[in-house]
């Protein structure tokens, strides 16, 4: 089984980083008149795994459009850098406007990048503003985080029984981790009667829904588990009054040292109004404060100008006026104004496309010691991206780019070298498995299984796993066939599982394997059909093999 998976990953892995754009994307770009319609071409492109680089144009044009999908869509890619430049404060836009459109993925997104803080400062509130929406539409979606705001009394007053509530209706929908947590609820007796057999019903519906903790719980003690829930409680309770401690007033401090010419506070400021962190969000009052940070030379200022004017945050979107402003930022000396230049060349919003410029203010990024930029670089030199084809060059920056806390320096590295030198290549893959990057995690794991499937079993099982909690279902799969070979069917059952879920075809197929063959389950065809059907729908041709071989 790993010698079909590993060419598969490999080759997907590779072309992450060195896809290259051979359709001229501006005819397409032109063919699509309709928000839905520029969105079902980009879906396509995805969806083929073609290129994501005209995945994220025709999601921008749709999004343009009004359609929420394509903002959504938009959203994901900066998100996770995939065609773009990795960019929180851009997913966090994205996933805005797809929310405002309708779209509750969206809006699930945007809860949690106010939830952790990501590509925004940290707001509560403002999170459990949209997990209300969400779960009001969704419950699956965003019920589970408002019962968790509930519990742990972030955002709003602490009240058990409205967690209860929530996760219930989180629970009703299959969420697994609202089962689970109400399940704790109901063993601790908050907010509900306690009632250890109702917490094992709910935790043995989360262990259905295939969530680890739930089946742990399972295997615990009543007791045991209020010990622990109490010290996690205390532990949360600590981390809260600290962190309230540390940002009360800080708006109001802001103001004052901004009237007083500080221009590192105006920028603070604007940042916060613009984020809505602890006020009410006002975009327009943030650009006063941007503007008059730029004005003193603050370079975050003219960067967090810059931007509002790129994404139309408090002003009318004008890329034309963004370019001057952020040229400025990056002649202050910020990596992340140099990059926003070079965005708009590379795409040619505002300006004629010019990707010799882009490469010069990436390479004035990089030099700043932006890791993105200089991973970027690398892939201007492998494509021929306004310089000359240059594999030297291309690995040097994926490296430096890598030194600097790029995971895609690291895994690009990592793929330049594997076929050339394996020890240097799973030094960088290791590294960029460390920066959370699932396809430098997966092809460690695959570096590591030789001829005839022989293979460290420690080092393929922590990879794999890691690989598969970041998303990618290929390496649940490895992760799977690693437990079952050591006898452990429930456990790889388990992760089998979640590889179909993520719409991977093997691990449909052994999981309808496992049922058919009476492994973890017991042996029931009826069990295992649906499991086939569902890897012949996701191309796994050993699926179809079965169903016609069973007259289906």
């Amino acid at each position: 089984m790993f010698h079909s998976l590993k060419g598969g990953v490999c080759a997907a892995v590779a072309a992450v980083f060195l896809t290259s754009c051979a359709v001229n994307l501006d005819q397409e770009l032109a063919s699509c008149k309709t928000g839905e319609e520029c969105y079902k071409i980009g879906e396509r492109l995805y969806s083929s795994k073609q290129s994501n680089l005209k995945t994220s144009q025709f999601y921008k044009k749709a999004c343009d459009l009004k359609n929420k999908e394509g903002c959504n869509g938009l959203g994901f890619l900066y998100y996770f850098g995939m065609g773009v430049q990795q960019d929180m404060k851009a997913a966090f836009y994205y996933h805005t406007k797809g929310c405002e459109l309708g779209n509750m993925t969206s809006c699930s997104r945007l809860g949690s990048q106010y939830y952790n803080g990501v590509g925004v400062e940290k707001n509560y509130q403002k999170a459990n503003e949209v997990f209300e929406k969400v779960c009001n539409i969704k419950p699956g979606l965003g019920c589970f985080q408002l019962g968790r705001a509930y519990e742990r009394g972030e955002g709003v007053s602490q009240d058990y029984s409205k967690a209860a509530e929530n996760y219930e209706k989180a629970c009703n929908a299959n969420d697994p981790y609202g089962c689970t947590d109400l399940g704790d609820l109901y063993n601790d007796g908050l907010g509900v009667k306690e009632s250890g057999s109702k917490a094992r019903e709910l935790y043995k519906k989360g262990c259905d829904l295939k969530w680890q903790i739930a089946c742990e719980n399972l295997e615990k003690t009543q007791a045991e588990l209020k010990q622990e829930h109490q010290k996690q409680r205390n532990a949360l309770e600590y981390e809260l009054k600290q962190e309230h401690k540390k940002r009360s007033n800080a708006l109001e401090y802001a103001e004052k040292a901004c009237s007083l010419g500080e221009a590192e506070y105006c920028n603070k400021a604007g940042s916060y109004y613009y984020d809505g962190k602890e006020v009410e969000k006002n975009q327009n009052k943030a650009v006063l404060f941007f503007k008059k940070a730029c004005d003193l030379n603050e370079k975050r200022g003219c960067t967090n100008l810059a931007r509002a004017y790129y994404f139309g945050g408090g002003v009318q979107q004008d890329y034309k006026k963004a370019l001057p402003v952020a040229v400025k930022a990056c002649n202050l000396g910020d990596a992340e104004g140099c990059s926003c230049v070079g965005n708009i060349y590379a795409a040619g919003y505002g300006v004629k496309k010019d990707l010799r410029k882009a490469f010069e203010y990436n390479k004035r990024a990089c030099d700043l010691r932006d890791g993105k930029a200089c991973s970027l670089l690398g892939n201007y030199y492998v494509n021929g991206y306004g310089v000359d084809v240059n594999d030297q060059k291309a690995n040097k920056y994926y490296e430096k780019g890598c030194n600097l806390g790029s995971d895609k320096g690291c895994s690009a590295a990592g793929m330049r070298y594997k076929d050339i030198n394996k020890n240097k290549a799973i030094a960088f893959l290791k590294k960029g498995c460390e920066l959370n990057s699932a396809a430098a995690c997966s092809m460690v794991a695959l570096l590591h299984i030789g001829q005839n499937n022989v293979y460290n079993r420690e080092i393929v099982m922590e990879y794999s796993m890691k690989a598969c909690q970041l998303g990618d279902a290929s390496s649940c799969s490895i992760a799977g066939t690693v437990h079952r070979d050591s006898g452990d069917y429930r456990k790889a059952n388990s992760i089998f599982a979640e590889s179909c879920r993520l719409n991977n075809g093997i691990g449909c197929y052994e999981m309808g394997y496992a049922h058919a063959k009476g492994l973890g389950f017991a042996m029931n065809m009826r069990e295992a059909i649906p499991y086939f059907q569902r890897a012949c729908q996701l191309g796994f041709n050993n699926g179809c093999i079965v169903l016609r071989n069973l007259g289906y």
